[in-house]
Parts: C-alpha cells; structure tokens; sequence
C-alpha cells in the first residue's frame, strides 16, 4: 500500500505517515496515530467538502468534529485502534449516555473496553458500512429522542455481534449513543418447551 503524509489534510499539526486508506484517507482530518491496515475501498461521499474531523492545537489538546455517522464512525474506530479511552468518552461518546452511566455509578469506559474485547466483530461492521449511512442498503431513520440509527442491510448482515450504530447531535457533532448488537437467534420450538417432569435440566456451572 501506498505510504502518505498526513501534513497536507493537518495544516499546523504533527506531520504522521499512515498508510493509504480511502476508509480515513478521504476524509480531511480523519488520520489515525496509529498505522492503518485496512482497506475499505470506499470513499466518503462528503470529500471535498472540507469536513476536518481531528484538528490538534499547539498545546496538544485534540479537538474531534463529525457532521455525519460515517465521521462518527472513523472517530470511533481511530479511538479504539490508537486505545485512546479518554478521547472517546470525552469526544466520541454522547454526555447523555456518560451521564447515565456516571448517574448509575458505572464506568462509561466499559463501552470502550466492549469494543475492544469485540475488535474483530467491530471491523467487520465498518467493512460493511465504508461509507457510513452513505453505503447502500444502509437503513437510516429516527428511534426517538433525537437518536439516529443507521444499520446494515441485506444477507451480508446477517449473524453479525454489530449491525449498526445510534448517534445524536450533541454540541454541533454527532456522537455515538451504542453500537447496536444483532438480537440472539430465536429458540428453536423443542427448546422452549416445558421438560418432561422428572427430567433434569442441564447445569449452567
């Protein structure tokens, strides 16, 4: 793959080499500090526009922008691939979903560290999705209260963990609410029958 500087999408930021990927290297701002490996084969239907998703101040503070779910998306998976927890529940995770974790004397990271024990199952959600709501067969609509979900469609989707994401405008950028897992496959009929009395049922231990 074809090696790139980042000094020409971070005007007065650290110069970085990543390797070539249309997934990030299409979007203005959406370099990763780690090496990509991917290959998305997709470009944002939005290039051009001069969205800058990551911009970096001299002092080192990070600042993230996503005017999309595909700009959520990338700064969802730039976060977790460079394990950056901090900036994604200060920046990626809505405050709404922070705040109800904090509310309930939970962790917000836990979401993180989900993703990360699941990576394999997480990338293969983004190949499906290279283009965000943008992807064909990709179903957009509203769930309520202001969140978004848009999800993978057709046999490609089927028994995935992941099948989308829920987002919400929050302070001008779309956040992410919860990477929606696939519901559990139904029971077979033979399975939620009542057993035979007398029999024993298996142990869970």
């Amino acid at each position: 793959m074809t090696l790139i500087t980042a000094s020409s999408l971070l005007a007065a930021c650290e110069t970085r080499v990543v390797k070539y990927d249309p997934f990030l290297a299409g979007l203005p701002g959406a370099e990763s500090q780690s090496e990509v490996i991917r290959n998305f084969d997709h470009a944002d239907p939005r290039v051009g526009g001069g969205a800058k998703l990551r911009t970096e101040a001299p002092d080192g503070t990070v600042t993230l922008s996503a005017k999309s779910g595909l700009h959520m998306m990338v700064n969802l998976y730039n976060t977790l691939l460079d394990d950056d927890k901090q900036l994604f529940i200060d920046q990626v995770l809505s405050e709404r979903v922070r705040g109800e974790y904090i509310a309930r004397g939970e962790d917000p990271g836990e979401i993180f560290e989900n993703l990360i024990r699941n990576w394999d199952d997480f990338e293969t959600l983004c190949l499906l999705l290279p283009g965000g709501e943008f992807t064909p067969g990709t179903y957009l609509r509203n769930i309520g209260s202001r969140v978004q979900r848009f999800e993978a469609g057709g046999t490609a989707s089927r028994n995935l963990r992941f099948r989308g994401f829920d987002m919400i405008m929050e302070r001008g950028s779309y956040r992410l609410v919860r990477v929606v897992e696939s519901a559990p496959p139904a029971k077979k009929k033979s399975e939620t029958q009542p057993q035979t009395p007398g029999a024993t049922a298996p142990s869970l231990r």
